[in-house]
């Protein structure tokens, strides 16, 4: 069985390996297709 400690060793691990920026760009391409769902989602009085 794995500890807890040997997951927070491997996250840990995987963290480095992916580098700096993963959680960053991450973000951003979640926020991006965020806001372009929600402009497909909005009705704007001009579009009526």
């Amino acid at each position: 069985m794995t500890s807890s400690a040997d997951i927070l060793n491997m996250a840990g691990t995987l963290r480095g390996e992916v580098g700096d920026e993963f959680h960053d760009h991450l973000t951003e391409a979640l926020y991006t297709d965020a806001a372009q769902i929600a402009d497909r989602a909005v009705t704007r009085p001009d579009e009526r």
